[in-house]
């Protein structure tokens, strides 16, 4: 029984060091997607990591082995033979079919993605080498992204799925359904590209240089049309966008993302734009980093004080308590209840509070009478409108009353 089980443990282990000597690196968790991924989310992890471990911007000692690492993972998950024969017998059986990477150069790779030698200021890993670039960039998609006050205030995380164009997951952007419908262009015999005289005159022939109409320039021929893109080599679908807003953003900033518009495999992926609109507050206003309020009161609020209350961006309830006489247009700067700044989250504005009264559209006789009464001033003003007045004492019947009283008891 021992026997048989150290038996059994030994068979075990070596099928186990067969097997890890067989399948080598494993490309999938070297690229950090799944096994069943797509082209398109293997090229996108390829593209993140390659440009975080190229040489020219990494100096880690191990950067340019890992950047050689993860483009021939990319090279190798993106053929479908090669990336076959790596599922069924790992990289042992790359090296045996004669792929796994051998004879391919990473530069060439990486400029399908970037573009040319200069992606960090100097040639590709600093030697100077430099290439064309191969695709141009695609266009720009620009978004607006609507956000309450409250978010800008707070700051917020978004998430939000995109629509737009992608590269077909079946066929990697073919347009065929397999790769043995592909085949190379009878009509330009490749080039993509035709020659065309025209005879202007005689003896006069002008030589011109078009995209072929029957590959539109891609210089392959397709037998039989992907099932799902029809042959388009894109189709429609979203995309999953995660980025944050910073508290106190203003309106009309613009957050980049780049490489998210849409694809295509002619062309480099363009970038997506947001730009920040602000959604209209059923109280305040804003102006950069201050707030501004608006608060109604009665004429007898102006006159005789009143209390009112609010709830600030903050969460808090701020109160607004007055007792003497506030004039209409009055302005009340309460610090430090503003906006936070974008330079420093501990830095905030000021928020105005601008009081506007309400005077009635008319009153009664006698309320206006009353009013007199109440409001009565000891001094009149008399002359001109504009002009620098002297107060004349008002005249008061009992004052008067006395002075007679007296001159008549003096005579």
């Amino acid at each position: 029984m021992f026997k048989n089980s150290s038996l059994l443990f030994t068979v075990v282990s070596l099928a186990f060091l067969v097997f890890s000597t067989i399948a080598g690196k494993d490309y999938y968790k070297l690229l950090g997607v799944d096994r069943d991924a797509d082209n398109h989310q293997i090229k996108k992890a390829y593209k993140k990591l390659s440009k975080k471990y190229h040489p020219d911007k990494n100096k880690a000692e191990d950067a340019h082995e890992k950047f050689i690492e993860y483009t021939n993972a990319y090279q190798v998950l993106t053929d479908p033979e090669k990336r076959d024969v790596y599922d069924r017998y790992g990289e042992e059986g790359l090296k045996n079919e004669g792929g796994g990477g051998h004879g391919f150069d990473p530069h060439d790779i990486f400029a399908q993605f970037f573009g040319g030698g200069d992606m960090f200021g100097g040639g590709m890993f600093g030697g100077g080498r430099r290439t064309k670039r191969q695709k141009p960039m695609g266009p720009t998609i620009n978004l607006d992204l609507h956000l309450s006050l409250e978010e800008l205030y707070h700051g917020k995380e978004v998430d939000i799925d995109v629509s737009k164009q992608k590269i077909c997951s079946h066929c990697g952007g073919s347009g065929a359904e397999s790769p043995d419908d592909i085949s190379q262009c009878d009509e330009c015999d490749g080039s993509g590209m035709k020659v065309v005289r025209r005879i202007l005159g005689p003896g006069i022939v002008q030589q011109m240089q078009t995209t072929c109409t029957k590959c539109h320039g891609v210089g392959k021929a397709t037998k039989k049309k992907c099932h799902l893109c029809k042959g388009e080599r894109v189709i429609r679908g979203n995309d999953q966008v995660n980025f944050d807003i910073s508290a106190g953003t203003n309106a009309g900033h613009q957050v980049t993302i780049e490489s998210e518009a849409d694809e295509h495999p002619d062309h480099e992926t363009g970038n997506l734009v947001f730009k920040v609109l602000e959604i209209p507050h059923r109280l305040f206003t804003r102006k950069n980093e201050n707030l501004y309020l608006d608060v109604d009161i009665s004429l007898l609020e102006s006159l005789t004080g009143f209390k009112r209350k609010f709830r600030h961006l903050n969460g808090k309830t701020i109160d607004l308590v007055h007792t003497d006489v506030v004039p209409n247009g009055h302005i009340e700067e309460m610090k430090n209840l503003g906006m936070p700044s974008t330079h420093n989250s501990d830095t905030y504005g000021s928020l105005y509070v601008k009081y506007w009264v309400k005077f009635p559209k008319s009153v009664s006789s006698d309320v206006s009478s009353k009013l007199k009464i109440a409001l009565a001033s000891n001094v009149e003003y008399a002359g001109a409108i504009g002009m620098p007045q002297k107060p004349v004492p008002k005249a008061n019947p009992e004052s008067e009353q006395t002075n007679k009283t007296r001159e008549h008891d003096e005579l």
